[in-house]
């Protein structure tokens, strides 16, 4: 059976004195921006402590590569001396990494780990010394075993995002692929749906399905967000600085400013829901073999979810329950505190806030 005693748990019960504690930083790297946020307990509860954005000019990292590795150290170095980050928790590129599902024996976390090295080149296609890997457990399967989920990394991709990180003067304390860190912020605990998660990001969306609050499915489209601002700056002819208004307040809807604009925004809406709805049935059809539980909910985040009408659109088209994320779910609620960072701002920062938490929740 699962360990009665959680770490997590006694360490919210009784908090460390703060000269032992280490800060809770995550840190969200991606091919346009680095973004961080700090949060500190408040009494019984959580708040920003400090946060931040860094776009990066284009050619640094393109789908997760590193093209150019001497520049980003030079900028995450100074974006770590403006900001004062030593200790800090890292997000990873799902582009990267190979998830399997597996059940192991309900022993020690070593024995584990063990049986998982013997199973990883079926599931795989690199090499066990080749391989970094970590587990999180879904459930009891009955007979004494695990329900396992297990990330895969290739090795050399992981020591060049340590050294990057190290020259740059960081420490990382783990390292976490985005979506299982988005899911720790937005999905609120206990989780009694099985979730999609929709990342609308400027160059692309990442998607993920969340089954007892573990990612067990990533995927991405190269469908982003520059698209929609390169549309309606084409058809209003209007500056950059009027486009986020224009997205966020009216986009793609009825209401829009114009009937071209809506039907062009159309090409690019409906191109990113065939997509997403293509992954929804292919999870269904595990559903219908009894190996999965029915998708319940889809949830957008990410800087490009603002696009009034998209969540409508979905649940309108798809018949599913679609909302945007609360960023904060985990973290504190806003009746009680009101945070430093507005919600529209916030959808971007669910990364960077869920790696924050993995030492909380």
């Amino acid at each position: 059976m699962l360990p009665y005693f959680d770490n997590k748990i006694i360490l919210n019960l009784f908090p460390p004195p703060k000269f032992l504690e280490l800060p809770y930083v995550g840190v969200d790297l991606s091919d346009q921006s680095i973004k961080f946020i700090e949060l500190e307990r408040v009494g019984s509860g959580l708040s920003i402590k400090r946060f931040g954005e860094k776009v990066f000019p284009v050619g640094l990292i393109k789908n997760g590569e590193i093209l150019n590795r001497q520049d980003l150290v030079t900028l995450i170095k100074k974006f770590r001396r403006e900001n004062n980050l030593e200790y800090v928790h890292i997000s990873l590129p799902e582009e990267k990494a190979f998830l399997f599902k597996t059940t192991v024996p309900n022993v020690t976390d070593a024995e584990i780990r063990s049986n998982l090295t013997f199973q990883l080149e079926k599931h795989v296609p690199i090499s066990i010394s080749e391989a970094v890997y970590d587990y999180d457990i879904i459930k009891e399967a009955g007979n004494n075993m695990l329900e396992v989920m297990v990330t895969v990394f290739p090795k050399k991709f992981i020591e060049i995002y340590l050294a990057v990180f190290k020259d740059a003067g960081l420490t990382p304390l783990s390292f976490e692929i985005e979506a299982q860190a988005i899911a720790r912020a937005i999905i609120k605990r206990p989780q009694k749906e099985t979730t999609m998660i929709v990342d609308f990001g400027r160059k692309r969306t990442g998607l993920s399905i969340v089954e007892n609050n573990v990612v067990q499915f990533t995927s991405t489209i190269d469908i982003g967000g520059d698209a929609i601002t390169e549309i309606i700056k084409q058809t209003l002819k209007i500056p950059d600085s009027e486009i986020s208004k224009v997205k966020n307040e009216q986009g793609f809807t009825k209401l829009a400013v114009s009937n071209e604009l809506y039907t062009n925004l159309s090409t690019i809406v409906s191109a990113l829901k065939d997509e997403i709805n293509k992954h929804y049935n292919y999870w269904q059809n595990a559903v219908d073999q009894g190996r999965s539980k029915k998708i319940e909910k889809i949830i957008l985040c990410g800087g490009n979810a603002n696009l009034a009408g998209l969540a409508e659109h979905f649940c309108s088209s798809m018949k599913i329950k679609t909302e945007k994320a609360n960023t904060w779910a985990n973290t504190f609620s806003t009746d009680d505190y009101i945070p430093p960072i507005n919600y529209r701002e916030s959808l971007g920062f669910s990364t960077a806030v869920g790696l924050a938490l993995t030492d909380i929740i």
